[in-house]
């Protein structure tokens, strides 16, 4: 009996604890001067495309910012969007995505992250506008509010498209937005004035299996680069894949251009039928790429004024044989962007294997003239002649940083520093000292009357693609 009594004593005790707990109630901070802190007073996106096709696509990146209950005991608060189910911001709250939330608890010094992104509907403008919303909360009868801002932009939008016949793209003030990819088509041209910038997607490819022309200018280039706009992505890599031009495609012309911040810059397949070079490239800028800048197989390239830096492995590669024309280059990598261990600059003749026996010999002919090649290894060139077909690379007034022997003329400068302005910032103009200075070829034929700013070279040219001006 004793046993049973302290365990029916036990029970009701029990009962009647959680009873009471049950009914104690939260104690919430309701005092009017209970307000709210925030990290940030606006959240500003930079530059974002207008909806593809009416859909959710594309959208912002995704920012986000903390509120914080600075009091000593739980707060309750409802947010909602300004503009409602209307807004083109959208919120995440707690996991949730909602345009409106009521009585959200914050606990005792406690914070809570809210996330933001922003989709802008075609406005058939070309020039970018501004959009507004704010997160609005209502705490103890006080309204705060964060505000958020975007700039919105219509683009011409391509995903996924086959380009036939003649096109043109010409238009400076509102950009091209490539989403997948697009390929031009075999005997297609695909002609890009000045002044046009193209956006493309992760992982996009622009495949030329025709002919792409692309006639910038010195004040105004074709810009090639991610649809990721913020300024954090200003240097970054992977954005989009790149250029590749098909073996089928010929007649390639790209002339002040910028490409950068993808995986490969210019990838160049194959000699064109017909002979002569598949891509001419001048005054051209490759930057920022993951893997590499300019690369050929089997290709012919005729390079002038082309500076290729900041890979994840070749800012150069002329594999599998090939004829490459690099004049007043610069090619230049440093660890400091990526994980960069091996030499940058590749030159090889290796046999071709089809996988079902047959090989084929491959000739290297290679001619650089003026051209820098530098970086942060000991080693920034290497070469595989191992292959049966021939192996010949010329260098004529260049700088190199290498200690592969070779029998090299006396117009080239070993591993001595061009002394680059700044690096770090992209800067690869030569700075006043830099031996690179007057040491050109000057008897080009024909002569290189210009670097790659467009800026006039003189009776010494400078070696690389840049001539300075004192």
């Amino acid at each position: 009996m004793k046993k049973v009594s302290l365990f029916l004593g036990l029970t009701a005790f029990i009962l009647v604890f959680f009873s009471a707990s049950s009914c104690r109630k939260e104690k919430f901070d309701t005092d009017p001067s209970a307000t709210l802190n925030f990290s940030t007073d606006t959240v500003l996106f930079d530059t974002v495309f207008t909806k593809l096709g009416g859909g959710p696509n594309p959208r912002s990146v995704n920012k986000q910012f903390t509120v914080r209950n600075p009091h000593n005991k739980s707060i309750k608060t409802s947010i909602h969007l300004g503009m409602g189910n209307a807004s083109p911001f959208r919120i995440n709250v707690d996991g949730l995505a909602v345009s409106e939330i009521k009585d959200y608890e914050i606990r005792a010094n406690d914070s809570m992250y809210i996330f933001v992104e922003v989709s802008v509907d075609p406005n058939n403008q070309s020039n970018p506008l501004i959009i507004q919303d704010s997160v609005v909360f209502e705490t103890n009868g006080n309204i705060q509010d964060v505000k958020l801002v975007a700039w919105g932009q219509d683009a011409y939008y391509l995903k996924d498209s086959v380009l036939n016949g003649n096109i043109v793209w010409s238009d400076k003030t509102k950009p091209y937005v490539i989403y997948n990819s697009i390929l031009i088509n075999s005997g297609a041209t695909l002609t890009i004035e000045q002044g046009v910038h193209v956006y493309n997607s992760v992982a996009s490819h622009i495949y030329v299996n025709g002919s792409l022309q692309v006639n910038g200018s010195k004040d105004f280039p074709v810009i090639f680069e991610g649809a990721r706009l913020g300024q954090e992505y200003t240097n970054t890599a992977s954005q989009w894949y790149g250029i590749r031009l098909l073996p089928g495609s010929k007649n390639n012309v790209i002339h002040f251009a910028e490409i950068k911040n993808g995986i490969v810059g210019l990838e160049v397949d194959s000699l064109q039928t017909g002979g002569g070079y598949k891509l001419n490239i001048s005054n051209t800028k490759i930057l920022n790429m993951s893997a590499g800048g300019l690369i050929g197989y089997t290709a012919w390239i005729n390079a002038v004024n082309v500076l290729s830096a900041n890979c994840g492995q070749y800012t150069f590669l002329g594999e599998l044989g090939g004829k490459y024309n690099l004049t007043h280059c610069t090619f230049a990598n440093y660890s400091n962007v990526f994980l960069h261990s091996k030499p940058s600059f590749g030159l090889s003749n290796a046999n071709y294997d089809d996988g079902n026996g047959t090989v084929l010999a491959n000739d290297l002919e290679a001619t650089i003239n003026s051209t820098i090649i530098w970086g942060s290894l000991k080693e920034e060139m290497v070469f595989f002649n191992g292959g049966n077909g021939k192996f010949e690379p010329t260098f004529f007034h260049s700088l190199l940083k290498t200690e592969i022997q070779a029998n090299w003329t006396p117009d080239i400068k070993l591993n001595e520093d061009p002394k680059f302005i700044d690096y770090r910032e992209l800067n690869f103009q030569l700075d006043t000292l830099s031996p690179a200075k007057d040491a050109g070829d000057a008897g080009l034929i024909p002569p290189v009357t210009d670097d790659l700013n467009g800026d006039p070279r003189d009776s010494k040219p400078d070696i690389g693609a840049f001539e300075r001006k004192d």
